[in-house]
């Protein structure tokens, strides 16, 4: 019997269970409130959350309150058939996701203001229970996920976070960011390739089970390709997870080097030895080769 393709055996899985799935996405914004819409197209239950009494009103009555091609007709449908809904006060969820602004600080030099990622996850932290997972979307500069984490941490000292345990965590917190141009927002949501990261990969698998149910899923090449290399040079392939606990199946035996981001990022650039470099971001060549030069330097 011919074994399907792993990308669709796995959205056949994720179909089965995803009615079962309680949604919030925290900020009802340009972002969130298409967000939301795209999920509660996909027949999950999700509850928009919004600080705007306006806001939440608007959008009950399958109404919108930004402009943007197709959402009103999208967010009435979906509102109407039951499966999207807002308020102002935060409720327990499987999943949250956090959409809220990030905009610069007025200090001249640019700084990003996370200070609405921060007090989002305040409020998703009073409602945490185990097995939850967190998707922060926001465009946010690098460390805001652990930070986020590290908030969680102190103020639900009854969980245990990732990257803060050696046993398995009560929570898994991902980093998804949107890609999209205005104008073009729905489409683009549901059929831009995502890239996303997680603390541990057990927090990559979460959020990737959540996004297949509502993206035009494809399984990422990267992963695949790396692979294929590893097992024509062995070990001039490196491969990088956030605390190397887990050795990727297509990797085993091929003898690709497996070491841990605080491992990876203590070597300086001009001394690391690998002229390919695989982590849940995808395929990077050694920072002083074009990707033109890597065949050619794994060759040699």
């Amino acid at each position: 019997m011919p074994r399907l393709p792993a990308c669709l055996s796995l959205r056949r899985l994720l179909n089965a269970r995803r009615r079962e799935a309680r949604s919030r996405v925290i900020g009802l914004g340009c972002i969130g409130l298409p967000t939301a819409a795209i999920i509660a197209r996909a027949n999950c239950q999700v509850t928009g959350i919004d600080v705007s009494d306006h806001v939440v009103d608007t959008i009950n009555r399958g109404e919108i309150h930004i402009e943007e091609v197709d959402l009103d007709g999208l967010v009435q449908g979906v509102v109407q058939r039951g499966t999207l809904r807002a308020s102002t006060q935060i409720v327990p969820a499987d999943v949250f996701v956090i959409a809220v602004p990030t905009p610069f600080e007025k200090d001249g030099q640019h700084t990003p203001d996370t200070s609405y990622v921060m007090a989002a996850a305040t409020e998703v932290a009073g409602v945490l229970k185990k097995s939850d997972t967190i998707i922060l979307e926001s465009t946010c500069p690098v460390g805001t996920t652990e930070a986020m984490r590290d908030l969680i941490a102190g103020l639900r000292p009854d969980l245990k976070l990732p990257g803060q345990t050696a046993e398995t965590p009560d929570v898994s917190i991902a980093y998804c960011p949107e890609r999209v141009l205005p104008g073009k927002i729905l489409e683009e949501l549901a059929h831009n390739d995502r890239s996303i990261g997680g603390i541990t990969p057990r927090c990559v698998r979460k959020a990737l089970a959540f996004r297949a149910n509502i993206d035009d899923f494809r399984e990422s090449p990267a992963r695949f390709i790396a692979a294929s290399l590893a097992r024509e040079f062995g070990e001039r392939v490196q491969i990088v997870e956030p605390y190397a606990g887990e050795l990727p199946r297509e990797f085993e035996g091929t003898g690709a080097a497996l070491v841990g981001h605080d491992v990876f990022k203590a070597v300086p650039a001009e001394e690391r030895s690998h002229a390919l470099i695989y982590d849940t971001r995808g395929i990077w060549p050694d920072a002083r080769y074009s990707a033109g030069q890597i065949g050619l330097r794994l060759a040699s």
